[in-house]
């Protein structure tokens, strides 16, 4: 089970004023109780992915940033958090971009732009959305994919992939 906003907000306000005061113990405390109170799961070492995600429709564009953590392949943590917002993007019909995008910052592991740009990665990879015409590219330190109309989810993996330094693949 996820906390409503209204309550990570607090939880967040609360844990700022504990270590605003150097209340390290306390803020321990209401980590573990957090968590344990929404059975949440926090990923510790692995690989520090920042996904960028660039929306074009007709009507729209923005930016979605994400922060994967926890990963030991970059694939996995693409995979288990990324394709199926890419996948909504460029697949759906009904519903429009700004619609699918809002409901993405509502989920973890988004990010707000200055957060993403101040955080540490070990690889950023870039895809590029486009609602209207259902297509994605992905790319990743300079290497770039061509434009791959009407994506299923492995698709969109095997973008992402293909772009992936060599030397980075796990």
């Amino acid at each position: 089970m996820e906390p409503a906003r209204d309550v990570l907000a607090q939880f967040l306000d609360d844990l700022n004023d504990d270590l605003a005061d150097a209340d390290i113990e306390t803020a321990q405390n209401r980590i573990e109780s957090f968590q344990d109170e929404y059975d949440l799961q926090i990923r510790e070492g692995g690989i520090a992915i920042g996904v960028h995600i660039d929306i074009w429709s007709y009507d729209y564009k923005d930016d979605i940033y994400f922060l994967v953590r926890g990963y030991d392949s970059i694939t996995t943590g693409v995979e288990e958090v990324v394709v199926d917002h890419v996948y909504s993007l460029v697949s759906a019909m009904g519903e429009g971009a700004a619609e699918r995008a809002s409901r993405m910052r509502d989920e973890p592991p988004t990010v707000t732009e200055t957060s993403y740009e101040s955080m540490e990665t070990d690889i950023d990879i870039d895809i590029h959305a486009d609602v209207y015409y259902h297509r994605m590219r992905a790319s990743c330190d300079g290497k770039q994919t061509g434009q791959v109309t009407q994506p299923s989810k492995s698709d969109i993996l095997d973008a992402v992939e293909s772009v992936i330094p060599n030397d980075e693949r796990v």
